[in-house]
């Protein structure tokens, strides 16, 4: 069972979203994870799941995000909470934690870690390869092989 949600990050397949979360286990005892959450469509093509000019949703009837959360990896020992997640063009995920930024590769099995002196607040991959760190008073950036993925254009609602 989900108890938070941490960060989330569109994942390549665009029909899912990684989020970093707190579970609780069945022996009362919770996990750092992060997971994948299916995206719904209501799949009927009709205005509704646009946001009018007031900001309302005009009752959307968009299934949303939904399922049961599939566990990809369980980093309890790196973090205290949910944090920040970010997702290169290769799949690799990169994780907000205790000590910095933990990596793991698209096959979600952790090949390296940032450390740094403070908790990261947010990631992001730039499309000049960088990965931005935002801190709780700064903004680091490290250079990696590769870069953000690539937003289809069919994905944005027309209004």
């Amino acid at each position: 069972q989900t108890t938070s949600i941490g960060g989330m990050a569109l994942a390549k397949s665009w029909a899912d979203i990684l989020v970093t979360a707190e579970t609780a286990n069945a022996d009362g005892s919770k996990s750092i994870v992060v997971g994948s959450l299916s995206i719904q469509d209501d799949e009927d093509d009709d205005d509704d799941d646009a946001i009018d000019g007031n900001g309302h949703d005009g009752g959307a009837t968009a299934k949303g995000i939904g399922g049961t959360l599939k566990v990809l990896l369980d980093f309890s020992s790196h973090a205290a909470k949910p944090g920040a997640v970010a997702i290169d063009s290769n799949s690799n995920i990169f994780l907000a934690v205790d000590q910095g930024v933990l990596i793991a590769n698209a096959n979600n099995q952790v090949i390296g870690m940032l450390a740094l002196p403070i908790i990261p607040a947010s990631l992001t991959v730039g499309e000049d390869n960088f990965l931005y760190i935002g801190t709780s008073d700064s903004l680091l950036r490290i250079k990696i092989r590769q870069g953000p993925l690539v937003t289809p254009t069919n994905l944005i609602v027309k209004r």
